[in-house]
C-alpha cells in the first residue's frame, strides 16, 4: 500500500469501533453470556460508526470499512452477511487485526491468548472468517514480530 492508504488506514482503524458509543456499557462490559438482545445490541455499532465516519471529509469514501469490519469471508459475519467478495480490502485488515487485538487483550469473561494461540486461531478461520491471502501476511508479520514459527 502506499503512504496515503496506510495512513487512511490507520485512521480508520482508530475508529471502527466507535460506534460502540451507542451500546449499553452493561453489555460491553458482561461478563455473562450475552443474550441474543445483547447481540442484537452489539451488531448495531458497525452501522452506527459508518454512521458517524462517514461524516469525516477526509474518511467518507472509505467509511465502508467500518460498516464491513464485521463481515466474514464465508458469508456469516454482520451486519449484512455478506461473502468476502463484497467486503472491502480495508474492512478486511481492520477484521483480522481487530480479531487478533481482541484475542490477546484481557477480556471481563475470559484471559487473553498468547500471540501463539492467536496465530493457531487465524489459521483455522483462514478463508472462513479471514481472507486467506491476509492471514498469510497476517502471519508473517506476527511470527517475525514475536519470533514464533508455527
Amino acid at each position: 500500500m502506499n503512504e496515503y492508504d496506510i495512513e487512511m488506514l490507520k485512521n480508520l482503524a482508530n475508529l471502527h469501533d466507535i460506534g460502540k458509543i451507542q451500546v449499553d456499557l452493561s453489555v460491553l462490559n458482561k461478563t455473562d453470556i450475552l443474550t441474543s438482545e445483547d447481540w442484537n445490541e452489539i451488531k448495531k455499532h458497525p452501522i452506527v460508526g459508518y454512521e458517524i465516519v462517514k461524516e469525516i471529509t477526509f474518511l467518507k469514501d472509505n467509511a465502508n470499512a467500518v460498516l464491513y469490519h464485521h463481515e466474514r469471508e464465508d458469508g456469516l459475519g454482520y451486519p449484512f452477511g455478506i461473502d468476502g467478495k463484497q467486503i472491502p480490502y480495508f474492512a478486511k485488515i481492520i477484521s483480522i487485526a481487530d480479531s487478533y487485538d481482541a484475542m490477546t487483550t484481557d477480556r471481563p469473561y475470559r484471559k487473553a491468548l498468547t500471540p501463539a494461540e492467536a496465530i493457531l486461531e487465524i489459521k483455522k478461520n483462514r478463508n472462513r472468517q479471514f481472507d486467506g491471502n491476509l492471514c498469510d501476511k497476517m502471519i508473517e508479520v506476527l511470527n517475525e514480530e514475536n519470533q514464533i514459527k508455527l
